[in-house]
């Protein structure tokens, strides 16, 4: 997998989390997992109004995530623990910065899945967590 960087959106705010652009189908899922965090622009394509800064508003992005069908909610940000909350999740391929250098095992609800990350994070992961 290569640096996958997706055009976002114009009205997403600056930060780690953005919806691509041309992407939304206004589903629901991002409103309905974290609703303080998304709006829509007046043609009524999403887009990240805020970027969470408690735990809870970051259990709701990684849930819209990891909920949405078309994968237009993305991240491209290098903090380890959201990385690896995505990847437990089934979401690395929403991680704008994961390359195929390196593979990183984690248990997830589907089972023990392989996802190409970059070697630092792998180190970072399996020194925080004992993976």
């Amino acid at each position: 997998m290569e640096n996958v960087t997706k055009v976002p959106h114009r009205l997403n705010v600056v930060g780690d989390f953005y919806v691509t652009d041309g992407c939304c189908t206004a589903c629901g899922v991002p409103e309905a997992n974290a609703p303080n965090l998304f709006a829509y622009d007046p043609e009524r394509h999403c887009y990240v109004c805020r970027q969470p800064v408690t735990p809870s508003e970051l259990d709701g992005m990684v849930a819209a995530m990891a909920q949405q069908e078309l994968g237009c909610i993305r991240y491209r940000g290098m903090d380890a623990a959201v990385m690896k909350a995505l990847l437990e999740r089934g979401e690395g391929s929403q991680v704008d910065r994961l390359h195929e250098q390196r593979h990183l095992h984690v248990e997830s609800s589907r089972g023990r899945v392989q996802h190409p990350v970059l070697s630092w994070l792998a180190k970072i992961v399996r020194w925080t967590t004992g993976l």
